[in-house]
């Protein structure tokens, strides 16, 4: 195989339940993880289950994700669909890259949020190799009935240390030739903010509820997979501090208060953005841009995945954010982990 399928792959696990009395070979396969999903909620951050924690240079938020994928492979045609729940924090709460970069105004709320995504790919498979494998895992297991799967590779080879190399066989099997994908999401977000009411001279503290509606779409075009979103969001965020002061009685000094000058404003958006994500052989990159008609604002996300894991998957790295309003330009990490329930 040439580098760019094998890049190409690298998109894609392919899982292989095979029942082996016939000819046919019926798979089904999931999304790859070892892109390591980037910053939660990326447009081409795969459906996966991960915690989260990002650190940005004066904040961190922390994301959980559960995903739920049903996939198959039919005439070399794939089909996934997955269903993700996520719940997202900010461990401190200020402006900083999440928001900045990505123009989100839920950046700083407790948010819940439901994923629906689609996939739809055009596999080209070796079945010949896939035979082959399939009468090599009967042959070392010792049962004529055994299925091809990455379970049963784990659990002929796994003792015997040699179930990462069958498996790299088994995906061998495999080149991926087309893929699109849409999804819609739909979140919704509860934050406090606190402010100083001026004509009472008191602080007070207020509560609100925003949401968003975002669909997605993309397409893989060479070694580069590129997406576009459409995003309407309503939300609130704090109005300017400001400082205003009052004599107190019967003395010289002023009573002074500093901070947000009444209850919240709007910080309603209405975005596109457009993402592109390429993997080369140890980093990758995701560039992205986002407009928002609302506000008239232009942003720019440039995340940059470094780091991996024990089996090579790139899970962590940095990424650096600027908005033309501003001329803010910011830097953050992030680590995404998998995990399992089992």
């Amino acid at each position: 195989m040439t580098n760019r399928e094998v890049r190409r792959l690298r998109l894609l696990t392919l899982s292989i339940l095979t029942a082996v009395a016939t000819p046919a070979l019926s798979q089904s396969y999931s999304i790859d993880e070892r892109f390591g999903g980037g910053p939660a909620g990326n447009t081409l951050s795969p459906p996966r289950s991960v915690a989260q924690i990002e650190a940005g240079t004066k904040n961190s938020t922390a994301t959980i994700s559960y995903t739920f994928v049903q996939s198959s492979l039919q005439d070399n045609a794939g089909k996934t669909s997955a269903w993700t729940l996520s719940l997202s924090s900010p461990i401190d709460k200020s402006d900083d890259i999440t928001d900045l970069a990505t123009l989100d105004g839920l950046a700083n709320a407790f948010t819940f949020s439901v994923n629906y995504a689609s996939y739809s790919d055009d596999v080209e498979r070796n079945t010949v190799r896939l035979r082959a494998l399939r009468d090599q895992i009967r042959r070392d297991s010792g049962d004529p009935n055994k299925a091809l799967s990455p379970s049963t590779i784990a659990e002929v080879y796994g003792p015997l240390g040699r179930d990462e190399e069958v498996l790299a066989e088994l995906r061998g099997a495999f080149r991926l030739l087309h893929s699109r994908f849409w999804s819609v999401k739909a979140t919704v977000g509860r934050e406090e903010f606190k402010y100083v009411d001026f004509t009472d001279f008191e602080r007070e503290s207020d509560t609100e509820v925003g949401w968003a509606f975002t669909l997605r779409g993309g397409f893989m075009l060479g070694s580069w997979v590129l997406a576009g979103e459409a995003k309407i969001e309503d939300a609130k965020k704090n109005a300017d501090a400001t400082t205003q002061c009052r004599p107190i009685a019967d003395s010289i000094n002023l009573d002074c208060l500093t901070g947000p000058s009444g209850v919240p404003v709007d910080n309603d958006a209405r975005l596109l953005g457009v993402e592109a994500r390429r993997q080369f052989s140890r980093f990758g990159i995701s560039p992205s841009i986002r407009y928002d008609f609302e506000k008239e604002v232009l942003a720019a996300d440039f995340p940059v995945f470094l780091w991996q894991d024990s089996k090579k998957q790139l899970t962590g790295g940095v990424r650096a954010g600027w908005r033309n309003d501003t001329d803010d330009l910011v830097f953050g990490l992030f680590v995404t982990s998998p995990f399992s329930l089992y």
